[in-house]
């Protein structure tokens, strides 16, 4: 990645996402030129070929100097009845200005006819260039569990303020189960055995080539 001719980074790896931050490099007020090159030349590839360029999507984003983090909120669901579910929010705030702020963390939980089920905020105080890890534990009375047959899906809504200013939101969907393996039971998914039979099968056809083919199944015992 190349902002005006300078090399802001490298990612030696194709398959997973990765950012920098551009703010060091640019000319403000100005043009700037960004260019992104990939080189699949140089390295050893797999028997079959792997394509080359950049075939996913590239975003440019501009962020408030304090912000949740890239990939900053993580969201699980340490328990789970049919009465009430608990779900845990980490979310990773960061403030990149040079003097101490205070914010809210507000985060809220909607169904999937957009209705609010649960709702918290707390007040955070960071220090300059302090990155912080803010937990949050919500109560969702009568979930609707995810299932294979049933995929029910609720949304999390994380935002930053500050006074009146939403400085950052972040929006995820997710669903409410429980997930056990035991050597007796195997694989349990909110507490009913679930039987899982997986393959892949690699056909190599010498010159022609090779096919890759993947299946996957879900079967309730």
């Amino acid at each position: 990645v190349f902002i005006n001719g300078n090399s802001v980074g490298m990612q030696p790896y194709g398959y997973t996402s990765f950012e920098y931050d551009l703010t060091p490099y640019l000319n403000f007020g100005k043009k700037n030129t960004i260019a992104v090159k990939v080189d699949n030349s140089k390295q050893k590839n797999s028997r079959w070929y792997s394509g080359s360029g950049i075939y996913r999507h590239v975003w440019l984003k501009i962020k408030n100097p304090i912000h949740i983090k890239n990939w900053g909120v993580g969201i699980s669901t340490p328990e789970v009845t049919n009465e009430k579910a608990k779900v845990q929010v980490k979310t990773m705030v960061k403030n990149e200005t040079a003097s101490p702020q205070s914010i809210l963390l507000a985060t809220s939980i909607t169904n999937k006819k957009e209705s609010a089920v649960a709702n918290a905020e707390i007040k955070i105080e960071l220090q300059p260039n302090e990155e912080k890890e803010v937990i949050q534990n919500l109560a969702v009375e009568n979930p609707a569990l995810w299932l294979p047959e049933t995929p029910n899906l609720y949304t999390a809504n994380v935002k930053i303020k500050q006074g009146n200013t939403d400085l950052d939101v972040i929006t995820k969907d997710f669903g409410i189960r429980t997930i056990e393996f035991s050597a007796e039971n195997g694989f349990l998914l909110n507490g009913k055995k679930i039987e899982l039979n997986g393959g892949c099968v690699h056909h190599d056809n010498g010159a022609l080539g090779a096919a890759a083919y993947d299946r996957a199944e879900v079967r309730k015992v």
